[in-house]
């Protein structure tokens, strides 16, 4: 279960609910992308008790995420920061009420004697407190999933409207882009590889999104934004690209890279897009 509510417990722990430690914190930021059969959890947290740290690196104590929604499971995590989590569709079900926390539980009975992390309270105490092995340590704040995003996982959409000027048009939904097609043919729907052959369209709109990204969120009028250093946008898509980029690693957008980026938060579409002509081709002389 989400702890979410203060809780009783025998002993001091790291949590926002309690003051048991001298002015130490335990954060967690998840990010959630579709990965096809799965969804890639980036699981990102500040933890700066050194007493907790310590037992990780020592492996007296295990991370775990928890993340309820119908029900609650437990996943063990590698011991570091900045971390992908690939779980299976089949294993979860994501809702507007789902929800995230870090749980640090020891993996043995752990003496609390060089604990200095603790309140002044404790401190003349901590010889003698233990946690029992499967104790919890710390319990981290709780992420909710964005449960307002109407398509959380669908970043383009496809449409015909035979009255646009030009072959092709890209637009901006509330939270997608949008390839205005003239013509359905336009689409490849006639070919086996059609999707691979619509990623020169998709190109170019991630291209045309990035760069209003780049607009939008650039407060201080600078040809480059920092991904970590910017706050949650209001505009869905946005926030859909700031997520994505997040989870594939990329630190700075500018008006120079951003080819780059999407080369990083994309599979590579342009690969793909030239096999499926080339296949597409050698298909046609078959023939």
């Amino acid at each position: 279960m989400i702890f979410d509510k203060e809780s009783t417990f025998p002993h001091p722990i790291l949590s926002k609910f309690t003051d048991d430690y001298e002015d130490k914190t335990f954060i967690l930021k998840v990010g959630v992308q579709d990965g096809g059969n799965h969804y890639a959890f980036k699981i990102e947290y500040k933890l700066d008790s050194k007493f907790i740290i310590n037992a990780l690196n020592k492996n007296q104590a295990n991370l775990y995420l928890l993340v309820q929604s119908k029900d609650s499971k437990f996943y063990k995590l590698e011991n570091k920061n900045d971390q992908i989590l690939p779980i299976s569709k089949n294993s979860i079900s994501l809702n507007k009420r789902t929800s995230f926390q870090l749980v640090i539980m020891t993996t043995e009975i752990l003496s609390f004697k060089s604990n200095k992390d603790l309140h002044k309270f404790y401190l003349k105490e901590r010889e003698n407190i233990y946690i029992d092995k499967f104790g919890v340590l710390a319990i981290s704040n709780v992420e909710k999933f964005n449960g307002d995003l109407k398509k959380p996982y669908e970043l383009f959409e496809k449409k015909v409207d035979s009255n646009i000027k030009s072959e092709i048009k890209i637009e901006f939904g509330s939270e997608t882009i949008i390839i205005v097609y003239r013509d359905i043919e336009y689409q490849y729907n006639k070919h086996r590889r059609k999707n691979s052959l619509n990623n020169h369209y998709v190109y170019i709109g991630l291209q045309r999104a990035l760069l209003r990204f780049l607009r939008s969120n650039n407060e201080k009028d600078q040809e480059e934004i920092y991904i970590n250093g910017i706050d949650e946008p209001a505009d869905k898509l946005d926030l859909k690209l700031l997520n994505l980029m997040k989870v594939k690693g990329v630190l700075l957008l500018n008006y120079e890279n951003v080819d780059e980026v999407i080369a990083k938060i994309s599979d590579k579409i342009i690969s793909k897009h030239y096999y499926a002509i080339e296949e597409t081709f050698n298909e046609s002389k078959i023939a």
